[in-house]
């Protein structure tokens, strides 16, 4: 299993259009890539930054995810983002699947 991390931080006032776009948008589109295993989503307090987590059972469609092809839940929540988002593939330390 991968996993395919990214670190936002988000615009004032935005947290609950993210959200949304997170759980009406984005998860939806995730769900049709062939090997996702699940998502999750955690915002900081107050709502300024955001972290998401995605697994993935092999490491090619953990990077295809970030492909031109799943491009438009990005455009999406582009417009909520105040400065432009981390991402690493990490390798697996421990797991208990």
């Amino acid at each position: 299993m991968f996993a395919r991390n990214v670190s936002i931080r988000l615009k004032p006032n935005s947290s609950a259009a993210f959200t949304k776009q997170i759980e009406n948008e984005t998860i939806p589109t995730l769900r049709k890539q062939k090997g996702f295993q699940g998502e999750i989503t955690l915002l900081a307090p107050g709502g300024g930054e955001a972290v998401g987590g995605c697994a993935w059972t092999w490491l090619r469609a953990a990077i295809a995810a970030g492909s031109t092809s799943r491009a438009a839940p990005r455009r999406i929540v582009r417009v909520l983002i105040s400065r432009k988002r981390i991402l690493s593939l990490p390798a697996p330390g421990s797991s208990t699947t």
